[in-house]
């Protein structure tokens, strides 16, 4: 029997994202991108933020932040520094962040699929 729980994770987010997402007539869109790090040294947050000023000069609105150092924030032995880090870079780029914060990736959006059995 399929869990409900991955698709219930998808729509949450999905609902997020729309409902600041609405637009008023002959206002641009929102764009976001799904931003996928691993904040975990100084090289990856060169690599994020050059992504991040990519998606600015591109006129992205946010970022969705897929980071599986999100899950080890309440760990003593991590260091959040990087992800505050980017997330204020992305802040000051006049990006919006939403982190995800359910387990989300080939595992949960196709797991039927040989892609999700990678």
């Amino acid at each position: 029997m399929p869990s409900w729980k991955p698709l219930l994770a998808i729509a949450i987010l999905a609902f997020c994202a729309c409902k600041s997402g609405r637009a008023q007539p002959g206002a641009n869109p929102q764009l976001w991108y799904f931003h996928h790090s691993y904040l975990s040294n100084q090289s990856a947050v060169t690599s994020s933020e050059a992504l991040i000023d990519q998606a600015a000069a591109a006129r992205y609105s946010g970022m969705v932040l897929w980071d599986s150092g999100i899950g080890f924030l309440q760990d003593s032995s991590w260091n959040p520094s990087y992800m505050s880090q980017v997330i204020q870079y992305a802040q000051s780029k006049g990006l919006a962040v939403v982190p995800v914060v359910a387990p989300c990736g080939y595992e949960v959006l196709l797991p039927q699929s040989e892609l999700g059995r990678g």
